[in-house]
C-alpha cells in the first residue's frame, strides 16, 4: 500500500553495469540488470526505512547508509556473491573529538578502497571509513 510514497533514494552503476537502488519510506535495497531489463529486491539490510546513500567498495562489496529522518544513521554491507547483508553499526569517530554522524547525503569510494561518507546534518562532518583487508 505504500507504492505511491515510495521512491528511490539512491542509485551506483557497479563496475559489472549492473544498477543498484535503495528506496525511501521502506529502505529495500534492489538490482536493476540493464541487459534483462528486470529488478529484483534483495532486501533490507536494517530495520530503518530510508537508504541514502550506496557506494561499491574495493572489496567487491556494496555499502550503503540507512537512516530513519531524526535518527542514527548506520552503515552496512551488501555481498553480492552470497547475497547477504552485514549491518556495520553506527558510524562515529574518536579523532580528532568524538562524534557521531546521524544523516549522511553522499558517498564515495577513494582510490584506495576506503570510503567517504558525507553528513547532511547542520554541522556536517566527512568521515572516512577503510573496510578490513580480505
Amino acid at each position: 500500500g505504500k507504492r505511491y510514497v515510495a521512491g528511490v533514494q539512491s542509485l551506483l552503476v557497479a563496475r559489472d553495469g549492473m544498477v543498484y537502488g535503495g528506496t525511501s519510506v521502506d529502505g529495500f535495497l534492489f538490482w536493476y540488470d540493464p541487459f534483462d531489463n528486470t529488478i529484483t529486491n534483495l532486501g533490507k539490510p536494517n530495520r530503518q526505512s530510508n537508504i541514502r546513500a550506496l557506494a561499491e567498495g574495493g572489496d567487491g562489496r556494496l555499502y550503503g547508509v540507512v537512516e530513519e529522518p531524526g535518527g542514527l544513521a548506520h552503515l552496512f554491507a551488501y555481498v553480492p556473491s552470497t547475497r547477504s547483508f552485514n549491518d556495520l553499526g553506527v558510524v562515529a569517530s574518536a579523532f580528532p573529538e568524538y562524534w557521531i554522524g546521524h544523516s549522511f547525503g553522499a558517498m564515495a569510494t577513494g582510490l584506495n578502497g576506503e570510503l567517504f561518507l558525507g553528513e547532511s546534518d547542520d554541522i556536517s562532518h566527512l568521515f572516512i571509513y577503510y573496510p578490513p583487508l580480505r
